[in-house]
Order: structure tokens, then sequence, then C-alpha cells
């Protein structure tokens, strides 16, 4: 059993730092550009970004990299689970898939591989967990890291929601957010009821850790084709978006509420 990633440990010591201490973990240390910031700036600010993920210590990309990069080029999340399945077949190798991942999500990818990213770090930690059992001497420390490892996974998964509610303000279909949601919820029904135990100062620590990774990677995002059309891309010469002006409109309302928009999610039902 290999040791958690390098890159991973760093950030469950930071998160583990914002529920003990009630701080923010940053997710990177460029300065976010303004709201009307375009081009040039984006460009530089998401190189800046990638930057940051990439010079993690032990940050090692998977070696079909650049299939998954076309992949997601086109939104075709189904290839990329295709590539999952066909590489990823121990803890090692959904590391280096976690970290392709993690690098993509946080320089502007849409919500489906948002959520994507989330459900690789409860993986994660579900097979941290059974690691524990099947080794005693070290069950405490692996219980330990697999707890904090599903934290992670939630706060990123929380992210991934302030995604779809975000973007969602883009799409014609008013029906596309609550399509999204729905398989959402059905899909890791385990990763929202472990949200919903957690103590009440955990849960408002990654619902901080969403926001503001939203608020750092939203200059970076663009239209969600997936998401706007209800789990398919539209065909050729079919328009899915609202015009660009009403859609920043409701997606700058939105970013204000997004704190109660988040909080339903880690509420008890």
């Amino acid at each position: 059993m290999r040791a958690v990633a390098p890159w991973l440990a760093c950030a469950l010591a930071a998160l583990s730092l914002s529920v003990h201490a009630a701080e923010v973990p940053r997710a990177g240390p460029p300065a976010v550009p303004p709201d009307d910031a375009t081009g040039d700036i984006i460009s530089a600010y998401r190189a800046a970004m990638a930057r940051y993920v990439g010079e993690q210590p032990g940050y090692e990309m998977p070696a079909y990299r650049a299939e998954l990069d076309d992949a997601l080029a086109r939104q075709d999340m189904w290839r990329i689970t295709d590539l999952t399945k066909q590489h990823v077949v121990d803890l090692p190798s959904l590391s280096a898939q976690a970290n392709w991942e993690r690098l993509v999500v946080y320089t502007g990818a849409p919500a489906s591989m948002a959520y994507v990213y989330a459900d690789s770090l409860w993986t994660m930690g579900q097979t941290l967990e059974n690691s524990a059992r099947d080794t005693p001497a070290q069950a405490e420390a692996l219980a330990a890291q697999a707890d904090q490892v599903r934290q992670t996974a939630v706060a990123h998964a929380l992210y991934a929601v302030a995604v779809a509610e975000v973007e969602s303000r883009r799409c014609r279909d008013a029906e596309a957010l609550v399509f999204w949601e729905d398989n959402v919820r059905r899909g890791q029904s385990a990763l929202w009821a472990y949200a919903r135990s957690l103590p009440e100062n955990v849960q408002q620590a990654l619902l901080r850790y969403a926001h503001d990774l939203d608020i750092r990677v939203a200059p970076m995002r663009g239209p969600d084709a997936l998401l706007c059309g209800k789990g398919r891309l539209p065909s050729a010469g079919e328009d899915v978006f609202l015009p660009q002006a009403q859609a920043d409109r409701a997606r700058a309302q939105t970013r204000k509420r997004l704190s109660t928009l988040l909080a339903p999610w880690v509420r008890p039902k």
C-alpha cells in the first residue's frame, strides 16, 4: 500500500487547517483578475494557476494525458470515462489520473469534470478505508487519511455544484440545472450522506472551500455545452445558450447567493 500522493497530502493539510481554524484554504497564489478581464489577462491567469498546481511535490501526469486533453477539449466525457477504466487500476494510477483532473478543474473545466474529480477523491478515500481494515498496524493512520480525503471529495463535489449553479445561468433550457443535480444526487448518494453526517463546523469549512474555489476559477470558465444540453452535446446549429449579456448578469447574481444555494447539500434531510 503506497502512501497518498504528496500533492494530496499538502491539500489535506490545508483542508485540515481550515476545518480546525475556520480559515478558507486558498486554491492558489495568483491574484484573481477583475470581473471584466478578457483575453490575455485570463490566459495569463490560467497559466499561473496551472503552474501553481503543477509545481506541487510529486505531481505526475498520467502517460495518456494527451488523450485526456483531447477528449476534454471536445467535452467527450464518455471517452474520458473509457480512458479511466482502461488505465486506472490501483491507487498510484488513480492518483495520477486525479492529478490531471485537479489541473483541469483548477483551470476552468466544466461542471461534469469538476464532479469527476470529486468522485476520484471519494474513490481514493474508500480505497484508503479498505486498506485500513486490511492493515491493522497502520489502521488508525490510514483511517484518518481516508476521512480527510473524503472531506476533500465533499469540498470539490460542492464546488462542482457551484459550477453547475453558476454556469447553468447561460442555458436557454431552465431545466438544465435540475437535470444535472438529479444525476449528481443519484450518482453519488454515499458522498452526500457522508457530507450530511459531518459536524457543522466541518460542513461550514467545506462550504467556504467550495465558495472560495469558485471565486478563483470562475474567470476561466466558459460556456458549458454538456450542462446546457442536459447531458448531450448540441447538434450543429443548435443554440443552447442565452445572449452573453443576459447570462453574465444572471451568473453574477447567482454567485452572490452561492452560500445559500450550496448549504442544503450538506444539511440533514
